[in-house]
């Protein structure tokens, strides 16, 4: 299952990340059938170096770290972490770009067992 502007997506006009995600998503199902995979799923790893990169951006603006719904801070026990990445859309279609040119780098993909 793919989530579409899920946590750690872009922040900001909605319906073009929207477009970017269902766009990537689709080449990413289309290529695993090609290849006769039934598996595509983010390492852990990858997903803690996503999880940092989105952290370094929010603390770049006033409102990363401001304690407020944009980092969980309104939900009582809840982690508190940037819950958007607020760099620049350009910077986030580059990364989502460069993981697809790099066969999908950061995700185990491999057929159903």
């Amino acid at each position: 299952m793919f989530t579409i502007t899920g946590p750690g997506a872009t922040f900001g006009n909605l319906p073009v990340s929207i477009e970017h995600h269902v766009e990537w998503i689709a080449a990413c199902i289309e290529d695993a059938l090609r290849r006769d995979l039934a598996v595509v799923e983010a390492r852990y790893e990858a997903q803690q170096r996503w999880a940092d990169h989105v952290r370094a951006q929010a603390e770049r603006i006033v409102a990363g770290p401001s304690g407020s719904w944009y980092d969980g801070a309104n939900i009582p026990g809840k982690a508190r972490r940037p819950l958007f990445f607020f760099g620049s859309f350009g910077l986030y279609r580059r990364t989502c770009e460069d993981v697809a040119a790099n066969g999908y780098e950061g995700f185990d993909r491999h057929p159903s067992a």
